[in-house]
């Protein structure tokens, strides 16, 4: 790697290598061009200050007592010379728009995304030195000198916090407005479930109305006497026995004469005769039919889960001053839990055993920070992930509300567009910053985990899913969260949508 390479350099002109000397120039010369054009326009002043730099470097360069830190110590002698240049010369110093990062716009309050009220709601969730570092800079409009002396810390203390601060605001938004769009894409599908299942018996009300009587089960006279007794009394029509030893309610009546039977039922007959209806036991109710269980072997699962905490944790370099030649320095590295959004499909294969599949998207994110409080390299590297899972699910406890399961699966992970990102900071300043992509290679890993599921609704349930994986090795020298280590435990929260 870049660094290694300085070091080995560096190492090799402390013992006298004038050859290195050479390369030393060569590699590094564009890097510290750049941090002193950051200052300074002008390209022959630009040229004399590398010169000067260079000059310095190779005569301070045996007393470096970590090779390894040449890189920070280097770029920290040509920011120091800018700025030097700067207050003699009582310039001023001036970067391109071009140059900056982000566009500098001013939001009115008709479109501003957010209020000022949720703003405070989240900056009371940072920690305490975040959130008088954040309130000072962004609220109060206070420079980071101010903030230095009100808080008894120094600028760039005040600069790092402010920039961690901002981060942390960045990715509580993302996490806010991921988990509102993981709870309204399953309530707006259950609601448009619910309004065509109401519509569904509406309609077959409504075509029902005109179906014949005798669909219903019960004999035409005891059907006509309910509905219309004034007039259908005239019309009721001898209807066949259906039990064998129990008379029919047409039984009981009257006959009327054979004309009034045969008249054609547009037709009414005025003032009917009210026949006198013998008493007679109701006809015996049919007993219900015993609803069948459900059948789980016909249900489909499909499930919406999140694992992954931001665990934010501070750098305690060592402390660094202006000193050119400041040997001071020390590398700490983080790793951060993997982030995890899972979309996975499940079919039941009978009343406890299921089985499923999916995609899982899968982040890893390290932090590393290399030299001083003054002076320092800092990197960050994503290591992305598609994951293809296979997972077998055993279910000994299902009730209405409440199951209770087991899983185990396997999962073949396929890199993503994953990068390496470095960033050069003196004196609390980005000077410079690169982009670097990375080759992670496939990745293979086993997993168990227990599970229970609590149904809001027939349809819709919430579950945790606390489960242990190990990650086999993959020998593409990257280090990450998986590397440390290699057995961790995840606690995935999701929602579960059932359906047949």
């Amino acid at each position: 790697m870049a660094e290694q390479s300085v070091g080995q350099i560096v190492q090799r002109c402390q013992q006298g290598d004038r050859e290195a000397f050479g390369q030393l120039y060569i590699l590094m010369s564009d890097r510290m061009r750049k941090v002193c054009l950051r200052y300074v326009n002008d390209e022959n002043t630009v040229n004399d200050l590398l010169h000067d730099s260079f000059v310095l470097i190779f005569s301070k360069i045996n007393t470096l007592n970590n090779p390894s830190k040449a890189e920070p110590w280097m770029l920290k002698i040509a920011h120091n010379l800018s700025v030097t240049y700067l207050q003699q010369s009582q310039q001023q110093p001036v970067v391109s728009l071009d140059a900056l990062e982000e566009p500098l716009t001013v939001a009115s309050p008709e479109t501003m995304p957010i209020t000022y009220d949720e703003i405070l709601n989240l900056v009371d969730t940072l920690p305490n030195s975040y959130q008088q570092v954040f309130r000072l800079s962004v609220l109060e409009g206070l420079s980071h000198q101010e903030i230095a002396a009100l808080l008894n810390i120094e600028p760039h203390t005040s600069s790092a916090e402010l920039f961690r601060a901002k981060k942390m605001l960045r990715q509580s938004l993302a996490f806010l407005l991921l988990g509102l769009l993981c709870i309204a894409l399953p309530l707006g599908w259950y609601w448009m479930h619910v309004k065509s299942v109401d519509a569904g018996p509406k309609e077959a009300h409504a075509v029902g109305a005109n179906v014949p009587r005798e669909s219903t089960g019960r004999p035409d006279a005891v059907q006509s006497l309910s509905d219309e007794p004034s007039e259908r009394l005239g019309r009721i029509v001898r209807t066949p026995r259906t039990n064998v030893g129990r008379p029919l309610l047409t039984d009981t009546l009257p006959l009327l004469p054979k004309e009034n039977v045969e008249k054609d039922e547009t037709d009414s007959v005025s003032e009917p005769q009210q026949p006198a209806i013998r008493p007679s036991r109701q006809p015996a109710l049919q007993p219900e039919m015993p609803v069948p269980a459900r059948n789980r072997q016909q249900e489909w699962s499909v499930q919406l889960a999140y694992s992954g905490i931001h665990n934010d944790r501070s750098f305690n370099l060592p402390y660094g001053e202006k000193d050119m030649n400041d040997p001071v320095m020390d590398t700490i590295t983080h790793h951060r839990m993997p982030l995890t959004i899972s979309l996975l499909v499940d079919k039941m294969l009978n009343r406890h055993l299921s089985i499923g599949t999916g995609l899982q998207f899968t982040q890893l994110y390290s932090e590393t920070q290399e030299g001083n409080t003054y002076s320092r390299i800092q990197k960050e590297q994503r290591l992305r992930y598609l994951g293809i899972p296979l997972r077998l699910s055993w279910h000994p406890v299902r009730t209405n509300r409440w199951s209770l399961y087991g899983t185990a699966q396997t999962m073949l992970e396929l890199p993503l567009r994953s990068t390496l990102e470095r960033s050069t900071i003196i004196d609390g300043h980005q000077i410079e910053s690169e982009q670097l992509l990375l080759g992670p290679s496939v990745q293979w890993s086993l997993g168990i985990g227990a599970g229970l599921e609590y149904r809001l609704t027939p349809v819709i349930g919430i579950y945790v899913e606390p489960s242990l994986q190990y990650h086999f090795k993959t020998g593409d020298g990257l280090d990450s969260y998986r590397t440390v280590h290699p057995v961790n435990l995840s606690i995935p929260l999701g929602v579960r949508i059932t359906f047949k």
